[in-house]
């Protein structure tokens, strides 16, 4: 059995090795237009902006994955993974947004409530960075651009419903998104 230690929690320096591996392109370096700033409004010009996270008081990590949070890590381990202490105490920081840590929020157009909205976006969601292959993202992780009247935050139930469907599906061979853990 391997333990997966605080290293892997090092999100970039993990994806960078990953990208390597894969002979993929490391994306993080993405330079929003200094005149966009963090806050409920219209974006123009842009399909991102920046994001900072807003930190949970007193985090508890409620579940994670390790055989999701090996895909990052390098060298990855078996699947019989498990998480030591430091690393439960480091995804838990990670995965609350203590720190704060600074990524993007993405904008998109779509239909909504059966009307077209010519601004959509990442409202409770921040892109950390990613590979050819992979993105880390925090849901749930505060305010962005795009939360409108909402918080920028995720329901325990709903989080762990979405968890659980993944893990299940990706259990039975189903590509699907995976989520290192919530708290």
């Amino acid at each position: 059995m391997t333990t997966i230690s605080e290293p892997l929690l090092n999100i970039h320096l993990s994806m960078e090795k990953t990208a390597a591996r894969e002979g993929s392109g490391f994306h993080v370096e993405l330079h929003p237009p200094e005149n966009v700033r963090v806050a409920r409004e219209n974006v123009r010009g842009a399909s991102f902006t920046k994001a900072v996270t807003t930190p949970l008081p007193q985090p508890k990590l409620v579940v994670a994955s390790p055989t999701a949070l090996r895909l990052i890590q390098d060298p990855a381990p078996n699947d019989n993974a498990t998480l030591s202490d430091d690393a439960k105490k480091a995804l838990t920081n990670l995965i609350a947004g203590t720190g704060p840590i600074e990524g993007l929020a993405h904008c998109y157009a779509g239909h909504q409530f059966g009307h077209f909205s010519g601004q959509l976006g990442d409202g409770a969601a921040i892109l950390l960075g990613g590979t050819g292959k992979w993105e880390a993202q925090l849901k749930g992780a505060g305010l962005t651009a795009f939360s409108r009247t909402a918080d920028g935050r995720k329901v325990l139930r709903s989080t762990l419903r979405e968890f659980l469907a993944s893990e299940h599906m990706h259990a039975l061979n189903i590509p699907t998104t995976r989520a290192g853990g919530s708290t």
